[in-house]
């Protein structure tokens, strides 16, 4: 692919002019860098714009089934219940859910009572190093654990919420640095600022049990040590992410578990935990523990190589 050898051959004559820079501290380097990130750019945004121009006139074409298949996607799918609204129609989810199509793209089970039954989990990743994405974005630089039952799903990254400090607000800034100055960490770059969070990503259905909200939290639900409460309904994803505190991190990296759990309020003014879904621990510690390290040593580093001060 030619954007792909594009952005290949910008990596590699990036890292060049990056070492250049750091044996000479000539600025004119740092000044062509820029140019050249720019083109980059261009050049993957160009690409990304035809590639969804052909996707949107696909979508146009087949009238309304974008927006419905969309919906499903990732979504555990009863074959009974899509067979008998598909009736006679035609499409990539009614072809699917024929038996013998049952190795495509979307996934069944043979009634609702099953539909529990299915479970996921995925180990904590392993992280790497900040490094620049094909559009131009920081990369890199988190751990992921994801986990399943049924059609509720939900996923925690930890990662570095690096922002420009020219769009927050001065107290907002200082929230950062206060955590970074809590935990010991030193970062000073003029434009940039960041602070250890995670970001939350979260498929949850209409309400399953007769609850009213949702909670994730470390540990057990009775300790109440809760990151984020939402209220239920909407069957709309949730995506959030949230600063930790010290003792969140702490937690965290040894590896306390993440937990969501759906609750309904009682007429009395107590609460009941109905069900919940915990990330498993594999790999926690040592993928948190190995972030966390990075972001205190070698990560400033790399963020003033990959964003020189005066690119902002």
């Amino acid at each position: 692919d030619p954007t792909e050898a594009a952005v290949r051959d910008w990596f590699l004559s990036d890292g060049r002019l990056a070492q250049s820079f750091l044996d000479t501290n000539e600025q004119t380097i740092q000044q062509q860098r820029a140019v050249d990130r720019e083109l980059i750019k261009g050049t993957v945004q160009a690409t990304l714009e035809g590639i969804q121009s052909e996707a949107q006139g696909i979508i146009e074409d087949a009238g309304d089934f974008g927006p419905e298949a969309s919906s499903c996607e990732g979504a555990v799918l009863i074959r009974s219940a899509v067979i008998e609204a598909c009736g006679s129609e035609q499409n990539l989810i009614c072809d699917a859910a024929k038996p013998a199509n049952s190795d495509g793209a979307y996934r069944f089970v043979d009634s609702p009572e099953d539909l529990w039954d299915v479970q996921e989990f995925r180990p904590w990743t392993s992280p790497g190093p900040l490094q620049l994405a094909p559009d131009g974005q920081l990369d890199g630089a988190s751990t992921v654990a994801f986990a399943r039952q049924g059609n509720v799903a939900f996923s925690v990254a930890f990662r570095p919420d690096i922002r420009p400090r020219a769009d927050m607000a001065p107290e907002n800034i200082q929230t950062f640095q206060t955590l970074l100055d809590s935990i010991g960490f030193e970062f000073n770059h003029p434009e940039l600022i960041y602070a250890p969070a995670l970001t939350i990503r979260a498929t949850l259905p209409e309400p399953l049990a007769g609850e009213d909200r949702y909670a994730i939290h470390f540990g057990a639900i009775e300790v109440g040590d809760i990151i984020w409460e939402g209220a239920s309904g909407t069957g709309a994803p949730i995506e959030i992410s949230i600063l930790l505190t010290p003792i969140h991190i702490v937690k965290l990296t040894q590896g306390e578990s993440l937990e969501l759990t759906a609750i309904r309020s009682l007429d009395d003014s107590s609460d009941e935990a109905l069900f919940g879904l915990a990330l498993t621990p594999v790999n926690q510690v040592a993928a948190t523990q190995a972030l966390l390290a990075y972001m205190a040593t070698q990560m400033p580093q790399d963020l003033n190589l990959l964003v020189p001060p005066g690119d902002y």
